[in-house]
């Protein structure tokens, strides 16, 4: 991310080891969602390319208006090259953390 650029995600997640210290700086996440109602526009646009040059490869979209995940991956210098949407009955892993995975569901708080 530029010195400029202070996106603040919703959540995000770090992997971090000590040999990666030297490569890379633990602040660049691995993993962001954001929790969108109001902020959709910005969040699938102005965002989503700063995350996709900063090379965080694994960005979702928590669409509380369509309840739904919109899960944007293989990120480029324009944006993501890769988009899916997935419903509330559906569930995914993480590409940082293969032993997590997330139920839909969960992520929006439906019963």
């Amino acid at each position: 991310m530029s010195k400029t650029s202070e996106p603040e995600p919703d959540f995000a997640l770090v992997s971090f080891q000590e040999s990666d210290a030297a490569k890379r700086h633990p602040a660049c996440a691995d993993w962001v969602m954001e929790i969108s109602d109001t902020t959709l526009s910005l969040d699938r646009n102005k965002k989503a390319r700063v995350y996709a040059q900063a090379g965080i490869r694994d960005y979702w979209i928590l669409n509380m208006q369509k309840k739904r995940l919109e899960v944007r991956r293989q990120p480029t210098e324009e944006g993501y090259a890769s988009l899916t949407l997935l419903s509330p009955d559906q569930s995914l892993g993480l590409l940082a953390f293969p032993e997590v995975e997330l139920k839909v569901a969960d992520l929006l708080g439906d019963d």
